[in-house]
């Protein structure tokens, strides 16, 4: 093994985390040396372009799974708090709370660009303090993974070492994310965590189209109606609602799935049902296995019965 991959590997397995600035500070170097067009004797990267990457991972990953990335439940991470504050500034531009990806927001969030630009600098002045110099630091020993210059905010990596990531980075990558989803579960009760961080960098996960579990659910019905409200919705108007938020869950699972309105739907977002509404979709599950014809959902609904999979995952999320 080439030294250089192995003090990566190093650096990876043995460093220390309270929470996950320097997976995240890896992971974008890596993706950044990834979109490199023009190797360059020494290639630089700066803070600038580290921030943004690590802005990404943390806004798809807060938006859409809530995930929690530090060990101090009173304080977030101050990359966090500041991705939390463009969620937030999206929210106001669009009057939107429904989760989209940071590569489809980051166009309406350029709005506002002398905002945009001073949460990622920032963000850039945290690395620099924080996770820029540590990142190489392993078992008292300093790794030369990059030239660091914190003066101007950037790094440098050189020819040789830039082409050795390219070769290597794929699996240093899924080893970061390992060892994220590692530290993640350490500090969120969420399920499939692995999945979520896998795709924390790319848009490969996708909601399904949930019109099947409409025609399902539809036919179990008299009449269409609102699982919320109880009454009954216009043949224009039927939407299919997750009452465990699929931030939370992360897949479609028919116990999990209701009838309501478009506009409900929307405002709905990823608030944490009631207790009320838990006890609610519990009564309509035992009502639909008796009442459903496919054999495989109603095997669904009677395994989500049996290990009372409403229950604990509406426990695991408001841990």
């Amino acid at each position: 093994m080439n030294k250089y991959i192995q003090d990566w590997l190093d650096v990876i397995e043995y460093m220390n985390n309270d929470n996950t600035y320097k997976l995240a500070w890896g992971r974008a170097i890596l993706e950044n040396v990834y979109t490199l067009n023009h190797i360059e004797e020494n290639n630089v990267i700066t803070f600038d372009a580290v921030a943004h990457k690590m802005v990404k991972y943390y806004w798809n990953q807060t938006f859409f799974f809530n995930l929690r990335q530090g060990s101090n439940i009173k304080k977030k991470p101050i990359i966090v708090q500041q991705v939390d504050l463009l969620i937030d500034k999206y929210k106001e531009l669009t009057g939107s709370s429904i989760p989209i990806w940071f590569d489809k927001a980051e166009e309406e969030l350029t709005k506002e660009q002398d905002f945009y630009k001073s949460v990622l600098k920032k963000c850039a002045r945290k690395l620099k303090d924080d996770v820029s110099w540590r990142f190489m630091n392993v078992n008292k020993e300093t790794k030369n993974l990059y030239v660091l210059n914190k003066e101007y905010l950037y790094i440098s990596i050189n020819k040789e070492q830039v082409l050795l990531l390219k070769e290597y980075g794929f699996a240093l990558s899924q080893l970061l994310n390992y060892k994220w989803a590692q530290l993640l579960e350490k500090f969120n009760n969420a399920p499939r965590i692995t999945s979520k961080v896998k795709g924390i960098s790319d848009n490969q996960i996708r909601r399904n189209n949930l019109t099947k579990y409409k025609n399902i659910l539809l036919e179990n019905m008299n009449k269409p109606i609102d699982f919320y409200t109880g009454e009954e919705l216009q043949p224009d108007d039927i939407s299919v609602d997750h009452v465990i938020p699929w931030s939370f869950m992360y897949s479609d699972d028919i116990w999990n799935l209701v009838l309501t309105s478009k506009s409900h739907n929307s405002s709905k977002s990823n608030h944490i049902p009631s207790k009320e509404v838990i006890e609610q979709l519990n009564q309509r599950n035992k009502e639909l296995v008796e009442t459903i014809n496919n054999s495989k959902y109603k095997e669904e609904l009677n395994i989500a019965i049996a290990h009372s999979y409403v229950d604990q995952f509406y426990l695991s999320m408001k841990l």
